[in-house]
């Protein structure tokens, strides 16, 4: 046994041999078990003797027999392999329908209307031990609310992960403007002047590049911005456009779950307005990457955002 192996990692290695032993009964028969020579099987037990302060096996003719002593340590032995044997096993994944955990995340309204039911679908019927509680993503990353573990993931719109996270872009939506019908102005399509010209309800926090392409607009069209009202919540941005002669930039799949209920037309971006896709990332710590549950976790988001017409 090297000396540069620390202590308890000695004894461990120390108590599997003493289980062959005591199994075997014989230095040669747990020597081969173990994938051990013999003389090293050999000096393991003289540590264990050692340690001990007893023989643990004694010869009586052509047998080894176990002392009192190794007869009393055999059911802590025992207990203590399997033990053992139970904590690297747990490095292997379980299968999902087995799987018993509870995740915490932080989500953005577009989000949660638009990817978690279907995500809570997989999992009832994949997985329905795991469990989702579900929060909302605020302007800022919470990159220390996921250091101290009181977040396992947040689904969102942020730029870039801070140090210690790990990030992955899930899905790209366009953007499209949403008015309502009936509007006096707006019948099925809309120019880039007919949108600088109107009241804007506004989605916070603002992907990248947005703002930019919206101020080169209004500079296009000499316009000037005029701000019905800047929200988070994508129902209450409905809700407004439904009610007043404002409109809003949302993403596709958020416009199409709203048109319905809040009888609002759905349009193309007019043109000279380029807008950029608007990613949806997930963040995670460091800590949680080689997780078995919490990787399937991830494989289920991408999957579903990956699906355009989730179940």
């Amino acid at each position: 046994m090297s000396g540069n192996i620390p202590t308890h990692a000695r004894h461990l290695r120390l108590l599997a041999v003493l289980e062959a032993l005591l199994a075997e009964r014989s230095v040669t028969g747990a020597a081969r078990r173990l994938h051990l020579s013999q003389p090293a099987t050999s000096a393991a037990l003289a540590q264990l003797r050692n340690l001990f302060a007893d023989p643990l096996l004694v010869r009586s003719g052509r047998e080894m027999l176990l002392t009192p002593r190794a007869q009393a340590l055999l059911p802590d032995l025992q207990e203590t392999m399997q033990a053992a044997g139970r904590l690297f096993a747990s490095r292997a994944a379980l299968p999902p329908a087995r799987m018993q955990r509870h995740f915490h995340l932080a989500v953005s309204d577009a989000v949660g209307q638009v990817i978690i039911p279907a995500l809570v679908s997989q999992l009832a019927a994949q997985a329905p031990g795991i469990t989702l509680r579900l929060g909302n993503a605020p302007a800022e990353l919470p990159d220390a609310a996921l250091a101290d573990a009181s977040l396992d993931m947040v689904i969102a719109h942020y730029e870039r992960a801070a140090p210690g996270l790990r990030s992955t872009t899930l899905v790209r939506h366009p953007l499209v403007v949403v008015a309502r019908q009936g509007h006096p102005l707006v019948k099925g399509r809309i120019t880039a002047r007919q949108f600088a010209s109107l009241p804007q309800v506004t989605i916070f926090p603002h992907a990248a590049g947005i703002q930019e392409a919206l101020q080169s607009l209004y500079a296009r069209t000499g316009q000037e911005f005029r701000l019905a009202a800047s929200v988070q919540n994508l129902s209450v941005a409905a809700g407004i456009v439904a009610r007043s002669d404002a409109v809003a930039l949302l993403s596709e799949p958020a416009a199409r779950l709203y048109a319905a209920a809040w009888h609002l037309q759905v349009l193309a971006l007019p043109a000279g307005l380029a807008l950029p896709l608007v990613p949806v990332r997930a963040f995670w710590h460091e800590r949680s990457q080689h997780d078995a549950a919490s990787a399937w976790l991830r494989r289920q988001l991408v999957a579903v955002c990956a699906d355009p017409n989730p179940a």
